[in-house]
């Protein structure tokens, strides 16, 4: 549970009005600690130096409160007839733009470079998919593809 200090005086460890984790010793005293975490408190201290904020179990348990568990496989057995068999076959033409990350002169920590690896993902998975190959020869099929403007059929 947490609890904000009230009462600093006569200390060095604790802020007045600062928010720490608290720990029952008793019913008079608490561990103290920067963590979410009894062993690694720092002292123990008087309760009535703090003031013990609602524990966060507690206020996840009164936010659950109002929901229910759904069964997420409800819709297999009510319309089975709307099961995708064979996903959607299409043809496309691979844009320049679709570069392998290796191809990327972008930084590696970068969101543009996590894009280029997303979107080449993305395209080189659903090759894959389709042609049932490895993932080093989706790769060869995509730029080949790109290079020459030719368009491949995958899995949309």
């Amino acid at each position: 549970m947490k609890g904000v200090c009230l009462d600093a005086s006569n200390t060095t460890t604790l802020e007045k009005d600062q928010e720490y984790f608290i720990f029952p010793n008793g019913e008079s005293s608490f561990y103290v600690s920067n963590f979410d975490r009894k062993t690694a408190h720092f002292g123990c201290y008087r309760a009535s130096r703090f003031e013990v904020l609602k524990d966060v179990a507690t206020i996840h348990q009164e936010k659950c409160e109002d929901y229910s568990q759904m069964d997420l496989f409800d819709f297999i057995e009510a319309e089975p007839e709307q099961v995708v068999q064979n996903p959607l076959e299409i043809r496309v033409v691979i844009p320049d733009e679709v570069i392998s990350p290796l191809e990327c002169n972008h930084g590696v920590k970068t969101k543009a470079f996590k894009q280029v690896q997303e979107q080449w993902r993305d395209y080189v998975k659903s090759i894959q998919s389709y042609h049932e190959c490895s993932w080093f020869k989706a790769s060869e099929m995509l730029v080949e593809h790109r290079d020459e403007a030719k368009a491949i059929v995958m899995h949309s």
